[in-house]
Formats: structure tokens, C-alpha cells, sequence
């Protein structure tokens, strides 16, 4: 329901962490196929598909990488320049370019990476019969059984290039990405939201194609108040990185509004481990008047969602699902897209241009992409007088302004800042980002319409995208002894209510 719309901040932290996951895999397969000297290059295309492209990676997303590798080397380089490639790379093993083509993608996709047969199979767009008897014919070739009972190492990547690369795609400003389809068992979450967590609020219908919204009222906010009392903090600390939020989309069903693809996420890092559970969130009505036409319709437990016709929203909570990575890191904390170690932590910056320079030097982060990362930054590890510049690097960007004396979606009091995106004739789409007036945490941030695009069937203004909202995020000295059991939201008088941590 609502393609057309990513949250790419929301997003931003758990792409991360695929990155850092599967990129030397995928750049290693791309060496495989076309060489080292266009494997960077390569996998930067694969991650920027998976960035940008519609849908969402499923719960093992590794096949799923390796099979957008395996359709972009093909289309992109004949089966001779391959070949000519591979013969040129002197990193390249011994017999791999005289390969046929089928073999080699069987060997550097399936074989090396150790897929079982349905994933094998579905990497190489094959049946499993057909993967099965392109097998069997490639076991007959002595160079394919030779490299298949030994497989080579392959080139890796550089880590500092990397993480550039990575820097670069999600640098572009937070426009437009296909909302997630949950077909076929795709965890929704995956590259759902990764500041905070999420509720919703009403969508207000308002369908003739009149002027956009105004915006609102702007009197003198002081968040030079919010940067001051931020900086004064002491430092926290804490044995561990923890974080609750949940992510939502609004959608219409039947003449009712509620809570379409919203998901919960919880988040800890320690200085030599990190996790990530995810569960789907029950969609709930969002004001008094739905919940009588939800009861009027028969209260219906799931909710059809004609954006694909592929899924339905359940009114129920779904199970936790660990994704986390059952292996050690030196660098655990997520800070932007970058993964550091407590101590390069506490040398960040604490002036806006340095950390502009440290995290958003790239020329394709537009004033949207720095406002939204900034803000995206604060519930991040990092210190008070950090999260104070960050604030001062968000407010500065060209376009941004503030609201003061405002609440959150959940009642909560702050301060916001806002910016809106979106051309002289196309969707115009307002950003609010409500922050603590005490701490400079980010509370939650709030996506609405305030110009149609003028065709049929577009979002009409004042309608609600979606919010995210924190329901913690801190050091702690313990983790909790199990995953919550309870939802964070609850519906109750005129609203959502956000739980406690």
C-alpha cells in the first residue's frame, strides 16, 4: 500500500549490519565471476539492488545476494569477457576461466559458499531437477571436481573501500524505495528500522487534490536550550548497547485505518558480541471511530493489503526471531553505517563540521540524507556532547526548521525538527523528528503527505506514511533475561500507547 515510500534511516542500521555480514562473501563470488579488478564494483551494484530495489532480503539473505550477483554478471558481461577477465586476473585460480560458464557460476555461487540444493538451485534461477543434472555433468569435468573438492580462496575486499562503498549507498537522500512484500516467509524487519521504535497515528483523509498543507506554526524555539542541556550530561556507561523500537506504516483497509507492516526490533552490542531479534506486530485500528467500523466489518483477524496481494495483516503478534550473527566482532557498535569499538567511540568528534567530515564527506549525501542520518544518530552510542553536535549538524542543514512546544505521536513532550522533500510537481512528503528536550535522544519521527502527486490513486494529503518511536535505548550493565512478552503498543482511548522499556 505504500510503494513509492522508504524509511531510509529506519533502515539504515540493519542494511548495516547485512553489509558488514555478506560483503566480503558477495565480493569474493564476484571475483569468482568477472575477476578481481571488477569485484569492488560488483558487489557495490549487488548492495546497492538490495538498498534500493523492491522488496526485502529474507530471513538467510546470502543465497538471495548471491542470486542478484549471478542475473548482474550475466547481463552485464558477455560469457567471452568473463572469460578474458578472469584470464587476466593473476589472482585468479588455476582453470577457473576455462570453466564453462554454468560451471563456474555452479562452483563460485553454490559449491564455494556451501548452499544446500533448494537454495543452490533458486541462486542459479534453476529447477532443482536442472541444478541437479547441471551437477552431475560438471562433476564429470576434471577441472570443475579438482576446484570443487578444494575450493580456492578467492580475492577479498579491502575493508577501508568498503566501507566507503557502503557509506556511498546510503547516501543518497531518503526518497523513494518499494515498501517490503512478505511473501514466501521475507522477515519484514531485516532492513526495517534501526534507530527506534515505532507507533502510529490517524491518517487524515483529505482526497480532492487541493493546496498543500501549511506548514505549522513556527514560534522562536530555542533547541540551542536542548543542545545545552544535552552537552552538560555526563558521559554514561555500561557493559552493554540496548535498544527497543518498532517501526509502522499506516494503511487503509475497508474504511478503517491501521497499523500496516509495523514490526519491533530489540538490539544490544557488547564489546565482543551483538544481536537482533524481530517479530511482526499485530495491525491494530488507530482511532476510536476505526475500531467501531473494524467491529462493524466482523472484527476480522487478518487484512487483506492490495499494494501486491501477497500478504495479509495479521491482528496478532508474531513470534521473536533471532538474527543474530553466533560469532565474535572487534568493532560491535553500530554508529551511522559504521561499526567501531568502544574506544574509537570516545574520540568521535564532538563538533559538527568533524563529524560531517568523519561521517557524510561523500558530495552525494544531499542537506536531506545528512539531516536524516544525523538525527538517525542519536540514539547511537555515542557521548552527550556528540549527540549535541549532531543535533547542531541536523538543524544546520539548508531547508530544516524547528517546532517547539510539540509532542510526539505518543503524548511524549519535545522539540522538533523538521524538513520536507519532494519537487515543485511531485509528492511532497514532511519529516518530523521529535527530540528529548532532556537527554537529545531521538523520541520518534512522523512521515506525512502535504502535496498529492497529481495522478489517480495517489496518497492524498495529510496522509500518514509512518513513524518510528524509541522505546529504549541506552547502556545497561545486564541484559534483559528474555525478550519482551507484552507489545509495545497498545490501543487505548483515542490512540496507540507506547509501552515502557
Amino acid at each position: 500500500m505504500f510503494d513509492d515510500v522508504r524509511f531510509a534511516a529506519s533502515e539504515a542500521r540493519l542494511f548495516a549490519t547485512l553489509y558488514d555480514d555478506h560483503y566480503p562473501e558477495v565480493h569474493r563470488a564476484a571475483a569468482g565471476l568477472a575477476g578481481s579488478d571488477f569485484a569492488e564494483r560488483i558487489a557495490s551494484e549487488v548492495f546497492r539492488i538490495a538498498w534500493s530495489g523492491p522488496g526485502s532480503p529474507p530471513e538467510h539473505p546470502l543465497p538471495w545476494l548471491l542470486g542478484v550477483l549471478g542475473g548482474f554478471v550475466r547481463a552485464e558481461f558477455a560469457p567471452s569477457e568473463r572469460r578474458a577477465l578472469l584470464r587476466a586476473d593473476r589472482d585468479a585460480p588455476e582453470g577457473l576461466a576455462e570453466l564453462p560458464d554454468a560451471h563456474r557460476e555452479l562452483l563460485v555461487l553454490v559449491v564455494r559458499p556451501g548452499l544446500p540444493p533448494k537454495s543452490g538451485a533458486a541462486v542459479l534461477g534453476r529447477s532443482r531437477a536442472a541444478a541437479r543434472l547441471l551437477s552431475a555433468r560438471a562433476r564429470r569435468n576434471p577441472d570443475f571436481a579438482r576446484l570443487a573438492a578444494h575450493p580456492p580462496p578467492l580475492p577479498g575486499p579491502q575493508d577501508d573501500r568498503a566501507r566507503r562503498d557502503l557509506d556511498r549507498i546510503l547516501s543518497g537522500p531518503p526518497a523513494l524505495r518499494p515498501r517490503p512484500r512478505r511473501a514466501r516467509a521475507v522477515v519484514s524487519g531485516l532492513l526495517a528500522a534501526a534507530v527506534t521504535a515505532a507507533v502510529v497515528v490517524a491518517v487524515v483523509r483529505s482526497d480532492p487534490p487541493g493546496p498543500a498543507l501549511p506548514p505549522p506554526k513556527r514560534p522562536a524555539v530555542d533547541v540551542d536550550a536542548v543542545i545545552a542541556a544535552t552537552a552538560r550530561l555526563p558521559e554514561e556507561r555500561g557493559a552493554f548497547w540496548y535498544e527497543r523500537y518498532v517501526v509502522a506504516y499506516g494503511g487503509t483497509h475497508d474504511g478503517f485505518d491501521f497499523a500496516e507492516g509495523s514490526s519491533e526490533q530489540v538490539l544490544w552490542s557488547s564489546d565482543r558480541r551483538r544481536g537482533i531479534s524481530t517479530r511482526s506486530l499485530a495491525a491494530l485500528p488507530l482511532t476510536v471511530s476505526d475500531v467501531a467500523v473494524w467491529k462493524r466489518a466482523g472484527a476480522p483477524t487478518a487484512i487483506p493489503v492490495k499494494s501486491d496481494g501477497l500478504h495479509l495483516e495479521k491482528m496478532r503478534t508474531g513470534a521473536w526471531r533471532d538474527l543474530s550473527r553466533k560469532r565474535s566482532c572487534g568493532a560491535c557498535f553500530s554508529v551511522g553505517t559504521r561499526k567501531l569499538a568502544r574506544p574509537q567511540i570516545a574520540g568521535l568528534p564532538a563538533d559538527p563540521d568533524a563529524l560531517a567530515k568523519r561521517f557524510f564527506e561523500d558530495w552525494l549525501y544531499t542537506p536531506a540524507a545528512r539531516f536524516d542520518r544525523a538525527l538517525t544518530m542519536l540514539n547511537d552510542p555515542v557521548t552527550p556532547r556528540v549527540r549535541a553536535a549532531l543535533i547542531e549538524l541536523a538543524r544546520s542543514q539548508p531547508g530544516a526548521y524547528e517546532v517547539a512546544g510539540t509532542t510526539d505521536p505518543f503524548g511524549r513532550p519535545g522539540t522538533a525538527l523538521v524538513m520536507e522533500e519532494g519537487g515543485p510537481a511531485d509528492l511532497r512528503i514532511r519529516h518530523e523528528s521529535f527530540l528529548d528536550p532532556a537527554t537529545g535522544r531521538l523520541l520518534a519521527t512522523r512521515s506525512t503527505v502535504v502535496r498529492r502527486q497529481r495522478k489517480p490513486g495517489s496518497r492524498p494529503v495529510g496522509s500518514l506514511i509512518g513513524v518510528t518511536a524509541s522505546v529504549f535505548s541506552g547502556w545497561v550493565d545486564e541484559l534483559p533475561a528474555a525478550l519482551p512478552v507484552e507489545p509495545p503498543l497498545t490501543w487505548k482511548g483515542e490512540g496507540p500507547i507506547l509501552a515502557g522499556p
